[in-house]
Parts: C-alpha cells; sequence; structure tokens
C-alpha cells in the first residue's frame, strides 16, 4: 500500500516530469497494469531492472551498465 500511495500522491498534481526509483517492484501484477494505464500522459524517468517492463511501457530506454552509458533505444 505504501508503493501505491507514493505513485499516487506524485500524480495528484499531473506534474510535467515525474522521477522514479524502481516504482513497480513491490506491486502486483494487476497494479502495474493499472498504473501502466494511468502513465500513458506523463513524463517519467524511472529506474528498473526488469527489461520487460521497461520495453513494455517506455518510448525511449537509456542502458546504462558499469556506469557507462551502453545502448539508447
Amino acid at each position: 500500500m505504501k508503493r501505491k500511495f507514493q505513485i499516487a500522491s506524485s500524480m495528484i498534481h499531473k506534474p510535467q516530469l515525474l522521477i522514479w526509483d524502481e516504482p513497480f517492484n513491490t506491486l502486483d501484477s494487476g497494479t502495474v497494469e493499472m498504473v501502466k494505464q494511468i502513465i500513458q500522459e506523463y513524463t517519467i524517468i524511472f529506474t528498473t531492472h526488469d527489461y520487460h517492463l521497461a520495453e513494455a511501457i517506455a518510448t525511449k530506454q537509456l542502458i546504462i551498465k558499469n556506469k557507462q552509458i551502453e545502448e539508447i533505444r
């Protein structure tokens, strides 16, 4: 519930940019799907170790390994 509250409270004032650190790692799959629908109208920078999730959500990806930019998609 704490993570759900954090996500909801970050969007309540419709900011131009959101920056999230591992926002989905503790959410159940149903909640992730709901959040994916809601966040389509936002610009979000987020970190994740879940490549599949990043590909499903992101329109652009920046892959960083060993403190170096490895790839931009």
